[in-house]
């Protein structure tokens, strides 16, 4: 009876084979994305440059990885985690946020390749993962799953890239094994807590930035303010008429 419990479903399914993709081809994908805008032997020292950047918002192990204590970073981008790629490329590629900015929902109408990278960011954080009740109905596949395959054919077209498109229709009809939906679905999971702390840091970084730009903006109409007062002050003076005594 437990069994039946636990036993994989259509629903089930669903929710790992939508895993997979976000897994296997929206990281082979953002790594493809990445190494357009960095190569693989540039990756060092952008890591430097950033470092200050970066550190603030990657986690304990990310740092660790990324910037050995004795040396710089001499790995691969086959190493890199859909959530670690999320980071680089909002960070240090230099492809310019959407509409709404990094992070946020875009625009129905944003099509640039950064709105549809964080419309990739929104479906896995809704409806991948949660390996312990996994269920996705075939509507709700099928609508996702033609999204992100548009979302696909958008970026390949903007980015001159192929392959992707075949790896999504492929994967749509794969036999997936218990044993594999579970794979699929824990790794998502693993996944999903170092793409919400992250985006819980650049949240409160950005919150920050935002303070200080409006502190900014205060300090200079004081300044400007006290300017004007200085100047309407020297014209007035210059305007009193000036008392002129003869000596005989």
């Amino acid at each position: 009876m437990a069994q039946c419990k636990y036993a994989s479903t259509k629903q089930t399914t669903n929710a790992a084979r939508l895993s997979r993709v976000v897994i296997d081809v929206f990281t082979d994908l953002f790594r493809e994305i990445l190494k357009l805008h960095i190569t693989e032997i540039q990756f060092p020292f952008v890591l430097q440059e950033k470092r200050d950047k970066l550190c603030a918002i990657l986690n304990k192990n990310q740092k660790e990885y990324l910037y050995p204590v004795k040396d710089l970073f001499t790995g691969t981008y086959k190493e890199f985690d859909l959530s670690l790629l999320y980071i680089l490329i909002r960070n240090v590629s230099g492809i310019p946020s959407h509409q709404h900015g990094w992070g946020k929902t875009p625009k129905p109408r944003d099509r640039s390749v950064s709105a549809n990278i964080d419309r990739v960011r929104e479906i896995r954080n809704k409806n991948c993962g949660h390996s312990g009740s996994a269920s996705l109905d075939d509507g709700d596949f099928h609508r996702l799953w033609q999204e992100l395959r548009f979302i696909i054919g958008e970026i390949e077209a903007a980015l001159k890239l192929t392959t992707y498109t075949d790896a999504i229709n492929f994967l749509e009809n794969e036999t997936m094994d218990p044993e594999q939906q579970e794979m699929y679905l824990s790794i998502i999971d693993d996944q999903q807590v170092t793409i919400s702390d992250v985006k819980g840091t650049q949240d409160i970084l950005m919150k920050e930035q935002k303070r200080q730009n409006q502190e900014i903006e205060k300090q200079g109409e004081k300044l400007c303010r006290l300017e004007r007062q200085s100047k309407k002050a020297n014209n007035e003076q210059r305007k009193k008429p000036t008392c002129v005594v003869f000596l005989i």
